[in-house]
């Protein structure tokens, strides 16, 4: 069923990403003619009638693992943020927005469902970037210590991270799939005027 959805998903991101490419080569045109306007506005339609359905795909996704069993697994955590960074990292662009990745450069291993955290950061990262006005700075950054691993999202001007989610299904269902696996979640006001959003997870030992 997941290897289906994923597909789906990665379908509709990129029917979303072309059509916001054309979007934003029709608009950066000095002059706009009747017949661009009108491309303009097809292709806004169609990106438009794209996030209903990545919406509910995200939650059907999300709502199934919450009623799943969650089989426990020793995987890399920061690998993990690594292929989340390198997705996201182009759609944003195509939002207009900047997003930095920042990553320890350590081994982080966590025990847990890979599949249903991966999904449920997803969930979150996705509305974190919906929600962004353009022009936005997003960062995600990883550090560790010996006993806990924490992914910090933040967003400036702030975003909605979890508190009235553009996606609000998915967004309450991801946070509470990444608490039931064990994760901490802080959501708080940056001191840069940022809002910003930590989970934390704990590290198990590594196998050598």
């Amino acid at each position: 069923m997941y290897p289906v959805l994923a597909h789906d998903l990665h379908g509709f991101l990129n029917t979303m990403t072309l059509n916001l490419e054309l979007l934003q080569r029709a608009a950066g045109k000095d002059e706009v003619d009747g017949e661009s306007l009108a491309r303009i506005r097809r292709y806004a339609a169609l990106v438009a009638n794209e996030i209903p359905p990545l919406d509910r795909m995200l939650t059907a996704v999300v709502g199934q693992m919450k009623l799943s069993a969650h089989p426990t697994t020793r995987f890399d955590w920061r690998a993990l943020c690594e292929e989340l960074a390198i997705v996201f990292d182009s759609y944003a662009r195509h939002r207009r927005l900047r997003l930095k990745a920042t990553l320890a450069d350590v081994p982080m291993a966590v025990a847990g469902d890979r599949d249903a955290m991966a999904h449920a950061l997803t969930a979150l990262i996705l509305n974190a970037v919906e929600s962004a006005p353009p022009g936005a700075d997003l960062t995600l950054s990883l550090q560790a210590d010996r006993r806990l691993a924490t992914l910090t999202l933040a967003a400036v001007p702030p975003a909605v991270l979890t508190r009235e989610p553009a996606v609000p299904e998915s967004a309450a269902a991801a946070r509470e799939i990444l608490e039931g696996l064990g994760a901490r979640i802080d959501d708080a006001p940056g001191a840069d005027g940022s809002s910003t959003l930590g989970i934390t997870v704990p590290l198990v030992p590594l196998i050598s």
